[in-house]
């Protein structure tokens, strides 16, 4: 690997590292909050929908942080271009996994939203 692919791969990293924690935020914060109002408007309709969504894409968002640990080990140690490969493609399901995890955000949201009068 020469200097700017280190370089590139790091930035990467960075960035991977960010998305997922922001994904894990975004949710995690969105289910304390739903979490809190359910205590007080417990009769609203579609909020342990919402939640439930905002769940899912916590737990999204920390496989993909897990997915992403294995990957970058993977293939950080490996010299076989084969299992370089397989560490890839689970990177790249770590990616899916962040985007469903900010899909899920957002569905969560849009329930959430509709369920007030």
């Amino acid at each position: 690997m020469n200097d700017q692919d280190s370089h590139l791969y790091e930035a990467t990293v960075t960035a991977g590292a960010a998305a997922l924690k922001s994904a894990i935020l975004i949710n995690g914060g969105a289910s304390v909050a739903l979490l809190t109002y359910l205590g007080y408007a417990a009769s609203q309709q579609g909020l342990p929908e919402a939640l439930l969504w905002f769940v899912c894409g916590t737990l999204a968002a920390a496989m993909g942080a897990g997915s992403t640990y294995v990957a970058l080990l993977g293939a950080a140690r490996s010299e076989d271009k084969a299992k370089r490969r397989w560490f890839q493609s689970l990177n790249t399901v770590s990616i899916v996994l962040v985007i469903a995890s900010y899909s899920a955000f957002a569905v969560g949201a849009v329930i959430a939203y509709c369920s007030f009068p």
